[in-house]
């Protein structure tokens, strides 16, 4: 078996675009090509956590202080199917001064909070050894993003529109040689490929050292509803890229180096692992029952070994990240799958068979353990012809909605007023209440005006019905109801 080459293992803010595809010939070891798609993950989770600045331009190094990892300038998923079926607000508009994408999780409708949920693919949660549910979102890169808003598949209206067509996401371009130094190779960024992450957070407790984590202080939704923030620890990262020469995507996916393990060998040991209790007799990947706490806890267990190959890998990259102090060494790659290139596009012959991360597809049982296979089934929400759509492994399409209908305008001055509104949620002003009045839409005094996205949307809402206000980045604002 072919052991990856050394001068593979380099940190570079470039994201790459695809593999050497020079190198994808029928009499290269099949060991030699695993290899290179391993690089290829652990080079694309490099250039997604490398530091940026508000105009998304790299560090000069890893270790730089300054900025955010360029992943969170990425959207959430929960835009490209927005509940309203209006068109996402553009790339760059209502960011913080970092970057980020700003947005106010503390709405009374939950079908506009942008928070991570609980719940994975197949609605099921997983439970830390503290009894705390782990949370997850999705995010997108702007090729994604761009390419389903221009297209309008983030409405009913605009996939019914686009259904004669298939829908197949950009790829990113053919490499050749990929540059060292941190020399960025995308002057484009539309060379980059789409590509689409889910994150998975821990909520910080006993036990958790924050100094092993990439932390960061999320919403969380309660069981009463209510969304309060707390510390969060990044625990798992699924990472999809889609290449040319990999037209059902690359699936790699990530781990805490902690989660079922505690005795690391780069790191240290650690008190216990976070996912499993080694003295504990209960089932493992099975829901779990309440403890006499009151508390449930999954006892995890991995049924799909890491290859030694990318466990080799794995220690090249976590030593670089290690030599530079980055708390990302502190993280693994468990595997990369892809479509065998001789197969047909519905044959789905995916390398390696099975692939899975058991913090993502915890209850996921071996034989349906594969995140290509999985996401093959995704479709539009519409049906054209009575035939489910294609959704080109994009299982957020089929969350669209109908778009709502403009109900009235807003003046110039109006706009301007209610841009200066705060964010904070307030009794419904009165001369708003008063042009819904004149269109024959009333309000009781429940009524509250809501910060979606700072000087760009609010929703009045008032219990029993929701009402969207949108500002474009032209300046006209409307008001919007749902279809009836």
């Amino acid at each position: 078996m072919s052991a990856p080459r050394a001068e593979e293992a380099w940190l570079s803010a470039a994201l790459p675009h695809d593999v050497d595809v020079d190198r994808l010939r029928p009499h290269v070891d099949p060991a030699e090509i695993d290899r290179m798609f391993d690089a290829l993950s652990w080079q694309t989770f490099v250039a997604l956590i490398w530091p940026v600045d508000p105009l998304e331009r790299p560090a000069p190094s890893l270790a730089d202080a300054r900025g955010v990892p360029r992943w969170r300038t990425f959207r959430s998923g929960r835009e490209l199917a927005p509940p309203h079926g209006l068109r996402p607000l553009p790339w760059s508009a209502a960011r913080d001064a970092s970057g980020v994408p700003a947005r106010n999780p503390d709405v009374s409708d939950a079908r506009f909070r942008f928070v991570p949920g609980p719940t994975q693919a197949d609605g099921n949660v997983l439970w830390d050894q503290n009894g705390h549910r782990v949370m997850y979102e999705v995010l997108v890169n702007r090729v994604l993003f761009e390419f389903i808003v221009k297209h309008g598949l983030y409405s009913v209206e605009g996939q019914r529109a686009f259904a004669p067509s298939p829908v197949y996401m950009p790829p990113g371009l053919h490499w050749n040689k990929f540059p060292q130094g941190g020399q960025v190779l995308e002057r484009d960024h539309e060379r980059s490929g789409a590509i689409a992450l889910k994150l998975a957070w821990k909520i910080l407790g006993s036990g958790d050292d924050p100094r092993r984590f990439y932390t960061q202080s999320i919403p969380v939704e309660g069981d009463d509803g209510r969304v309060r923030r707390a510390d969060a620890g990044l625990v798992g990262v699924h990472v999809a890229h889609k290449t040319q020469s990999s037209a059902s995507w690359v699936w790699s996916t990530f781990e805490h180096v902690d989660a079922l393990s505690a005795d690391d060998a780069l790191t240290g040991a650690v008190a216990r692992p976070m996912f499993r209790d080694p003295g504990a007799r209960k089932p493992a990947n099975t829901v779990p029952e309440p403890d006499a706490d009151g508390r449930r806890r999954t006892q995890v267990e991995r049924i799909v070994p890491v290859s030694e190959m990318t466990e080799s890998l794995n220690r090249q990259f976590r030593a670089r990240l290690s030599e530079v102090g980055s708390v990302w060494r502190h993280y693994r790659l468990l595997g990369t799958q892809r479509m065998a290139r001789t197969s047909y596009y519905r044959e789905l012959h995916p390398i390696p068979r099975y692939l899975a991360n058991p913090l993502f597809e915890t209850y996921v049982p071996l034989e349906r353990s594969s995140a290509l296979c999985a996401h093959r089934a995704a479709t539009l929400a519409v049906s054209p012809g009575g035939a489910a759509q294609d959704a080109d492994f994009v299982f957020l399409l089929r969350r669209a909605a109908a778009a709502w209908q403009s109900l009235l305008e807003l003046s110039a001055e109006e706009s301007e007023q209610l841009r200066r509104e705060p964010v904070a949620s307030r009794a419904l002003p009165r001369w708003l209440a008063a042009r819904l009045s004149g269109r024959g839409i009333a309000f009781g005094e429940r009524a509250q005006l809501q910060c979606v996205v700072p000087e760009l949307e609010w929703l009045i809402a008032d219990g029993a019905r929701t009402l969207v206000v949108r500002s474009d980045t032209g300046g006209g604002t409307a008001v919007y109801a749902p279809p009836p």
